[in-house]
């Protein structure tokens, strides 16, 4: 009596019951090397930014998945001053009415850095 041939899952006869390669969960790893121009977006230009000036802080709009590491290590790169710290707000869009509807507006992220006494950021 002969056996039958099983042919293992794993070959390339059955690709797809492959078991997948685990990926990590960590959306910004900390070794990658960011383009400076993907975290900070712009400086804030308000009256609230203008203030926190006179106090050694600035205020920038940076992108949603940056976090406190990536925008000091951006601002200390570009500008050429030493950062502090690193105080984040997440905004959420405010509802608004659109054509009898009621829209939501995008979701952006704040960055207030605090550099050291004597260091300045000429924004113009």
């Amino acid at each position: 009596m002969k056996w039958p041939i099983i042919i293992n899952a794993f070959d390339n006869h059955m690709p797809f019951l492959k078991p997948k390669e685990k990926s990590s969960t960590s959306a910004v790893p900390v070794t990658q090397n960011v383009n400076s121009r993907l975290v900070l977006k712009r400086p804030s230009a308000s009256e609230r930014a203008n203030r926190l000036s006179s106090l050694n802080k600035y205020v920038f709009f940076v992108e949603s998945n940056s976090n406190k590491n990536l925008v000091m290590r951006d601002i200390e790169n570009r500008y050429n001053v030493k950062v502090l710290s690193v105080n984040i707000l997440n905004i959420k869009g405010k509802p608004k009415k659109w054509r009898n509807r009621i829209v939501k507006g995008s979701d952006y992220k704040k960055a207030i850095v605090t550099l050291k006494e004597g260091d300045k950021i000429e924004i113009n």
